[in-house]
């Protein structure tokens, strides 16, 4: 198996977990603008038809990108050629020292965002932030935790560090960086449609709050992608969603 078919399939997990979103959506739809006809299997078939084209389109793209800036995951590369023994070293030299900065990390961005960010942010964003239903930690985990990474770290950090090396003279860690940087306030501005559609009032403040808050989570995965591979960059991301549902459990216990 290639890491292109891997990747694909790990995927599927992540496509899969929109469909409560998804029907969700629907239903707004119909509310809103009940002459837009279109069936309920229609339209799910669409938008995972949709996704799926943009993360095999992302797949190629990082793919391509990643073999001309000469960048190697050895944990996809072991998981992909099922080789044991890799894998096994890949465990003890990306993914368990990922995790030794990943654990800590979280638990401190999760907190600041408890202690510091939520009390400055409009009360109906927090409430959407901290929606922990089964499908929403279901969607974080998998959407999150390996789609985005595909999209935003496999294929669009990969192609930015390509264009780095090209416009920087082959000055690795400047390219590196750039690209970490200029992906980080992409992904953190990608947040911001969302809060703009479910809010009557958006604040400058929540605004610049979302895609600071969001670019420093960002540069996190993207450092560890550079540093470990995007297995581990997953990991990370997946646990980042977990941490924020442990705290967020332990605070409504209290």
């Amino acid at each position: 198996m290639n890491t292109k078919l891997l990747l694909l399939l790990i995927s599927i997990p992540g496509v899969l977990s929109l469909l409560p979103k998804l029907n969700t959506t629907y239903a707004t739809i119909i509310v809103q603008s009940p002459e837009r006809i279109i069936s309920h299997n229609s339209f799910l078939i669409i938008a995972l038809l949709q996704s799926s084209l943009l993360i095999i389109i992302s797949i190629l793209l990082g793919s391509w990108a990643t073999k001309k800036i000469n960048w190697q995951d050895n944990a996809l590369n072991a998981m992909a050629a099922n080789d044991l023994q890799g894998l096994q070293h890949a465990i003890k030299t990306q993914i368990i020292p990922s995790l030794l900065y990943s654990i800590p990390a979280s638990l401190c961005f999760v907190a600041t965002l408890y202690a510091v960010l939520f009390p400055l942010l409009d009360h109906n964003l927090v409430v959407q932030m901290n929606d922990f239903s089964t499908s929403s930690l279901i969607m974080r985990i998998f959407y999150g935790g390996i789609v985005e990474e595909i999209l935003l770290r496999w294929s669009m950090l990969s192609i930015l560090v390509l264009l780095g090396l090209t416009l920087f003279k082959q000055r690795v860690q400047l390219a590196w960086w750039t690209a970490i940087v200029i992906s980080s306030l992409l992904f953190g501005c990608g947040h911001l449609p969302m809060y703009f559609a479910t809010t009557a009032n958006p604040t400058i403040t929540t605004i610049f709050l979302i895609i600071g808050a969001n670019s420093y989570a960002g540069v996190f995965f993207g450092s560890i992608f550079k540093k470990f591979g995007l297995i581990s960059a997953m990991i990370a991301h997946m646990l980042f969603h977990i941490t924020w549902f442990a705290l967020y459990s332990i605070n409504c216990f209290w």
